[in-house]
């Protein structure tokens, strides 16, 4: 189950997770009639595009692919030097003066959702534009009051919010791991997303992280080539489905 989303969308929501291990041409069938009796509105599913379930996807009505996204990662350890600009400062929300901050909070708030130009919630037409908009909204919201030490703010020589980004870090097996969760400028053609993506690198380099990860739509080429040219590589390719009940 789904607290967030059932709470947002005010109907029951699921994740379907499965053994990959087994297949049988029935199993979505199954999966439909499972959340049916749980009362499930809308339930998620991520599929990797090598993974031989796509195959029956088409079969079944119910699941429609409404994204596809490109996984990235960049070994840290060999990541290069920091590229760095006079007068820029990268810094985390949390660090800054409280006179700073709001303003801060308000532009990344405002900006964060039109970011989100390309995902499975407003590529579903089951879903108004109002509420996937809603979706990153609340979910900015959220990471400002719980993570703003994981929103790092890149200012230029004015003291101006030119670009942000926000990181979501985990230990994986006593490997320390890094995901970006989002990025965006807020003054184009700048090169700010490059500063404010390799300072953020530095920063968990010198703090002991390995693995550097990102995701993207595939439509989304200015992404894509942010991350290759700063040293990612693509590893994967993810399908994201809904299944309407």
């Amino acid at each position: 189950p789904l607290e967030w989303d059932t709470e947002h969308f005010n109907f029951p929501c699921y994740r379907i997770c499965y053994l990959h291990a087994q297949y049988k041409e029935h199993l979505l069938s199954d999966i439909y009639d499972f959340l049916k009796k749980k009362g499930v509105r809308l339930a998620f599913l991520r599929l990797s595009t090598e993974d031989p379930l796509r195959v029956y996807m088409p079969k079944h009505p119910a699941f429609r692919l409404c994204a596809t996204k490109i996984m990235f990662k960049k070994d840290l350890n060999k990541s290069g030097p920091t590229i760095e600009r006079k007068g820029l400062s990268l810094r985390a929300l949390a660090d800054l003066p409280v006179s700073v901050i709001k303003k801060a909070e308000n532009k990344i708030i405002k900006i964060g959702p039109k970011l989100f130009i390309y995902n499975h919630f407003k590529s579903d037409d089951k879903i108004s534009r109002r509420q996937a908009a809603g979706v990153y909204h609340n979910w900015l919201k959220n990471i400002i009051k719980s993570r703003a030490e994981d929103v790092k703010c890149l200012f230029d020589t004015s003291n101006r919010l030119v670009a942000f980004c926000i990181v979501k870090k985990r230990n994986d097996l006593g490997k320390k791991m890094a995901l970006l969760e989002l990025i965006g400028t807020l003054v184009k053609g700048k090169n700010y997303g490059t500063f404010v993506l390799r300072g953020t690198e530095t920063g968990l380099q010198e703090s002991g992280y390995e693995i550097f990860y990102a995701n993207t739509d595939v439509r989304n080429y200015l992404a894509q080539n942010l991350f290759t040219r700063n040293g990612f590589i693509s590893y994967r390719t993810i399908d994201e489905y809904h299944c309407w009940i």
